[in-house]
């Protein structure tokens, strides 16, 4: 591990010279932030966000008033798990371009697990006012109803987001409108949509949440009281939602706009 580490970062070093010489160039071929940014976005496509993020900051010096930069780096963050740090980059991002939808959905994301949920409600009302019918948007418009406890409003916004042609994030929806179906005691159909998810692709998240509510339905069918389902409902509850102990917050915003936007 500490071997790749030392070879990422002398990759990155000599890109980063590169790009410097090239910048106090007067005519080059191609130019030096758009090069950067495509090795960064290189980078992100084969998971290598310690190669990314040092490429990406490459960009904002480059480019300081552009906000892509600040965006794809802010994801990058995010998909390490540093929300706090994703969450200062998103913001900068903002500060550039008010409008950047990248920034944008990226602070939605990462207050929602950040547990911000008033603060996330408000991003994904921006997305939906630029994008009514932005996917992504409407999933975690979804999960933000499901945490709220609205699970039919919820289920409403997922299948919205899966009529949307070309989703990229279709196994995520599908997994989400499960998991909801689910937390609403509708095991069956929830099983039936995961195993179709499944048979398009092998998903251990996916395989995971089917073994689960297997075997929480099998449990709740044996139940010998109504407070031992109610345990097993919890049980479920907390293995399948995003959050622990995380505050209702949010409910109104999203509720008007799961009126508004999922149909």
């Amino acid at each position: 591990m500490y071997l790749r580490e030392c070879i990422n970062y002398f990759i990155v070093s000599i890109i980063c010279l590169t790009l410097s010489s090239c910048a106090t160039q007067p005519k080059v071929d191609s130019d030096p932030f758009d090069l950067t940014m495509k090795i960064g976005d290189s980078a992100v496509a084969d998971g290598s966000y310690n190669i990314a993020i040092p490429v990406y900051r490459r960009a904002t010096q480059i480019a300081p008033k552009n906000s892509a930069p600040y965006a794809a780096l802010g994801k990058c963050y995010l998909a390490q798990g540093d929300y706090e740090q994703a969450r200062v980059i998103f913001i900068e991002a903002l500060q550039r371009d008010q409008h950047n939808i990248n920034a944008l959905r990226g602070l939605a994301k990462t207050d929602l697990l950040l547990n911000n949920l008033s603060w996330s409600a408000t991003y994904i009302q921006r997305v939906l006012e630029k994008q009514h019918r932005d996917a992504e948007a409407l999933n975690m418009l979804g999960v933000l109803l499901d945490l709220n406890g609205e699970h039919e409003r919820a289920q409403s916004c997922y299948l919205t987001g899966l009529r949307e042609t070309n989703v990229a994030n279709k196994l995520t929806l599908y997994n989400d409108y499960a998991i909801s179906l689910a937390l609403n005691g509708n095991y069956d159909k929830a099983l039936e949509v995961l195993t179709k998810a499944q048979s398009t692709t092998s998903n251990p998240k996916i395989l995971y949440n089917i073994k689960l509510i297997k075997t929480v339905r099998g449990k709740i069918l044996t139940a010998e009281s109504e407070e031992q389902e109610e345990t097993l409902r919890r049980h479920l509850a907390d293995k399948l939602l995003p959050l622990k102990n995380y505050s209702r917050a949010g409910k109104t915003v999203a509720i008007g706009l799961s009126n508004k936007y999922c149909q």
